[in-house]
């Protein structure tokens, strides 16, 4: 999974995750995310609409950031 922030790229990063016998947590459950894009940065916009085979959802805490992922790799959404 790759978090990228909007503006302050410094902060961007790649997340390995794999399952873990020793915890119950993958893949990583996350809530709050969107479909829809919170992106100001339009260059980064544009990179990530054309990225193809990724999941790409949206979200914002100190700053809007999207997350990039393939299916059941890692990543789950809460419902």
């Amino acid at each position: 999974m790759a978090k990228l922030l909007d503006r302050d790229s410094s902060s961007d990063a790649l997340f390995l995750h794999t399952p873990n016998s020793n915890q119950n947590n993958f893949p990583l459950k996350t809530k709050g995310l969107s479909e829809e894009s919170n992106l100001t940065n339009l260059e980064l916009e544009k990179y990530v609409r054309n990225l193809n085979d990724y999941r790409i959802f949206y979200g914002q805490a100190e700053e809007n950031f999207c997350v990039i992922f393939k299916d059941k790799v890692g990543i789950g959404l809460v419902e």
